[in-house]
């Protein structure tokens, strides 16, 4: 409970309400004391990772429950979030591309990029 109490920013009592709360929860999804300790190390982990999650948490935005049954993306920062996005939708672009799209697309890139171009002059 310490592990928990730490990330959290409220008040003493609230504190104790909220992380007795998230006890209660991660006891009832994970009764084994190996799968207890992961979660609560993972849940403490995100909140230090995740202020804005901590923060939900603490003013009642975000319940526990789903604190304990979300995935791992669910609770990762938000950049990370968006850059697992961008990922995705680059990879699902690249994949319902055709042959020739997908040429033409990669000949721009290497010119933007400046990649392959002619060596400069000799100076006269």
């Amino acid at each position: 409970r310490a592990l928990l109490a730490k990330q959290l920013d409220a008040p003493e009592a609230l504190k104790q309400r909220l992380v007795q709360r998230l006890d209660d929860d991660i006891f009832e999804e994970q009764p084994g004391d190996r799968d207890y300790r992961h979660c609560v190390r993972a849940v403490a982990s995100n909140f230090r990772r995740n202020t804005m999650l901590a923060a939900g948490f603490s003013c009642g935005r975000v319940p526990p429950q789903w604190i304990v049954l979300c995935d791992a993306e669910a609770l990762a920062p938000r950049l990370q979030q968006l850059h697992r996005r961008l990922l995705r939708k680059e990879s699902l672009r690249d994949a319902l591309q055709d042959d020739v799209t997908a040429e033409c697309r990669r000949k721009a890139q290497e010119a933007a990029r400046g990649t392959n171009l002619a060596p400069p002059p000799p100076d006269l």
